[in-house]
């Protein structure tokens, strides 16, 4: 009886981590998403492994051999450690390309740190000016290769944005005050969204993560009102830009 329970447990766990990895696999989640969670290095590793799937419960990097992840974060390095745990516990069909596919897998990750308001602009500014270059650069290899009578098989890039931290960057850009945050904010949002009408070239998708407060009821009266009317960015994000909660 013990061991057929403890099968069913075994079960359910399989069954609960491809539901996740189906929620959060590149292919099925929106342009741009938002999430809070309790425990950030749990959430960025659940957010950036499912992708590296593609369709399958194995674990290769040649799933997307045109496949990026931007981290951009402030003040909080990407789990490294624990997203190589997570790793190694999924690999449960012993892959002998396993250290290869683990290398491949951690040349596609970018982590890029920021501070500010103004960093991130800059940022999402330069993979805009990147993703033109390299537009620039497709069209004229198939022009050419149009040219010489070559077949050219034509990949979609994949890249996904994960985004932690915003609330520490809008903190400190908020000495300039509120409406000039909210401006620059409202600008960079707006530039994420942009992103998708690469769409011919490139595939982007971006998830924005946000530490989850405790409910104000659990906060004193005088606390909690004053909770209830300060500016709460996830939510603002979430109403005016999120596409879907993961």
């Amino acid at each position: 009886m013990e061991k057929t329970m403890n099968v069913l447990e075994s079960d359910k766990c399989n069954a609960k981590k491809t539901i996740e990895k189906e929620q959060l696999n590149f292919n099925r989640i929106k342009y741009l998403n938002l999430c809070k969670t309790r425990n950030l290095n749990q959430k960025i590793v659940e957010v950036c492994l499912p992708s590296f799937f593609g369709d399958t419960e194995e674990l290769h990097a040649d799933n997307y051999p045109n496949f990026m992840i931007y981290y951009i974060n402030c003040m909080h390095p990407f789990p490294l450690s624990q997203f190589q745990r997570k790793i190694e516990q999924d690999n449960q069909n012993n892959d002998t390309n396993f250290n290869s596919n683990m290398k491949k897998i951690f040349d596609n990750i970018s982590v890029i740190d920021c501070f500010n308001l103004d960093d991130f602009s800059t940022v999402i500014l330069k993979l805009i000016q990147s993703i033109k270059i390299k537009k620039l650069q497709d069209e004229k290899k198939q022009q050419q290769l149009h040219r010489q009578g070559e077949k050219n098989d034509h990949e979609i890039i994949k890249l996904l944005i994960v985004v932690t931290g915003l609330d520490i960057m809008w903190d400190t850009y908020n000495i300039h005050g509120g409406v000039e945050s909210k401006s620059r904010l409202n600008t960079i949002l707006l530039r994420i969204r942009s992103l998708r009408t690469f769409d011919a070239d490139f595939d982007i998708k971006t998830i924005l993560i946000f530490p989850h407060h405790f409910d104000d009821g659990k906060v004193s009266d005088v606390l909690a009102v004053k909770r209830r009317n300060r500016f709460i960015l996830s939510n603002y994000v979430a109403r005016y830009y999120a596409d879907a909660l993961v």
